[in-house]
């Protein structure tokens, strides 16, 4: 029951979630599409340089771009409470980035939310078991640290969905994985 399906059913909670939040730009882009606006973002330095935990560039510079379209069209649809600087520019608030944000939390920001420990054992873990399933026995005789220490750090990093349950039971021990 637990082994793949949790994480097969958190990538497809996601994708749908992603799909949710494009649909949600386009029914945006619709509405606002007879208003003749541009936007500037003064935020769009500070939220480029937000450290996006994804290993892979590309799905960063992707995120970041929706989150930009995002905060444009949000802005767009709270046209009258924006300050219009020059000839049809509005100007993004923070309310619509906080709101971008939030909408986009859920996928793109995972990560942001484990503790330095945590990130620093998932490090760890792709150092040593990027290719195998291990378990926490191993972890404990290769990592030398304690039980519980290892159980807490798990638990959260499956939360965040870096890994995932393989098999095993509570009895023997469970197997682990690292989620590509």
């Amino acid at each position: 029951m637990y082994s793949g399906s949790v994480a097969h059913q958190n990538a497809r909670q996601s994708k749908k979630f992603l799909t949710l939040i494009r649909q949600f730009i386009l029914i945006l882009e619709q509405f606002n599409q007879s208003k003749n606006y541009q936007t500037y973002n003064p935020y769009r330095k500070l939220a480029s340089s937000i450290n996006l935990p994804f290993s892979e560039e590309r799905k960063s510079s992707y995120y970041l771009n929706l989150f930009d379209s995002l905060v444009h069209q949000l802005t767009l649809f709270n046209q009258i409470y924006r300050v219009e600087k020059k000839n049809k520019v509005l100007e993004s608030s923070k309310e619509d980035i906080i709101l971008a944000l939030e909408l986009l939390a859920p996928i793109c920001f995972k990560g942001c939310f484990l503790s330095s420990k945590t990130l620093q054992f998932y490090q760890l873990l792709e150092d040593d078991f990027s290719k195998e399933v291990f378990t926490i026995k191993q972890l404990t005789t290769k990592l030398k640290k304690s039980k519980s220490t290892l159980k807490r750090h798990l638990r959260l990093l499956e939360e965040a969905n870096y890994i995932q349950r393989t098999g095993g039971n509570k009895r023997t021990g469970y197997q682990y994985k690292l989620v590509k």
